[in-house]
């Protein structure tokens, strides 16, 4: 898709901060800077490139003809009504969305809307959401039925999705992209990586990921204390991390006093 010739509007921050610099739809951040490395070649899927993130001057929705929503997936983790708030507040006071759900108990929320109704999310709601831990919308497993989902997106009115979760959040994501596509359904599905275990792929760094470590530091320096306070003691420290090891890796980094990670 050529995004210069069919984003048609003008985003409203171009009027409300003149100075702001904006990137092309086409600029593009080449995936492998590194030539002649002994390690295995780049990833296929990032050898053409990137397409750069920030605000673009020109925008496929008209915004006041959006109407957006949030659900959050999978297990809980820490930065999740941060996130709601910020994109909240940045669809309402940026954008001038002023219809914005919160999809409750993730994708339950929506394949069955009825048992799991939306609630709507205003700057005013989502103030002071990011001095509290969990989701206010709730997060949860499962509920995942591409077909349906997309016939209730179509019923709400909803033409813009933001995912938040994790690698299985995100698989699933696509695959409601492509029935979309599939149904010729106009929605933009926008996926937010969220995960403690910062597995994944293409992302540098999952919301969430600092939070664990940060804990996990502290965890290991009771550790610490426990063993160095008994003769000939051992401290064992189990943590998370599913298929990828980062958690425990920059934990034991950060604490400085691990023996063997």
């Amino acid at each position: 898709v050529n995004e210069k010739e069919v984003n048609q509007y003008t985003t409203p921050m171009a009027a409300k901060f003149p100075d702001m610099s904006f990137v092309n739809p086409d600029e593009i951040v080449h995936g492998n800077i590194v030539e002649n490395a002994t390690r295995e070649a780049p990833v296929r899927e990032l050898q053409s490139g990137c397409l750069r993130a920030n605000a673009a001057r020109h925008i496929w929705w008209k915004p006041s003809e959006v109407k957006a929503a949030i659900v959050t997936c999978g297990g809980l983790c820490p930065g999740l009504n941060s996130i709601i708030r910020g994109v909240t507040k940045c669809l309402w006071q940026e954008y001038g969305v002023s219809e914005v759900l919160g999809i409750t108990d993730g994708y339950n929320g929506l394949s069955d809307p009825l048992a799991h109704p939306p609630m709507k999310l205003t700057p005013e709601l989502v103030r002071d959401i990011h001095m509290r831990g969990g989701s206010i919308i709730k997060a949860a497993r499962g509920g995942f039925d591409a077909a349906l989902i997309c016939s209730n997106l179509k019923k709400m009115g909803i033409n813009l999705l933001f995912l938040v979760g994790g690698d299985g959040t995100q698989f699933a994501g696509n695959l409601l992209f492509e029935e979309a596509k599939r149904q010729q359904l106009a929605v933009s599905v926008i996926g937010i990586p969220k995960s403690i275990d910062n597995d994944v792929l293409f992302f540098d760094k999952t919301f969430g990921f600092d939070s664990a470590v940060a804990k996990a530091s502290e965890v290991i320096r009771n550790a610490w204390v426990e063993a160095s306070s008994c003769d000939k003691a051992v401290g064992i420290v189990k943590l998370m991390g599913r298929d990828s090891g980062f958690v425990a890796m920059h934990a034991a980094i950060a604490s400085d006093i691990v023996d063997l990670c």
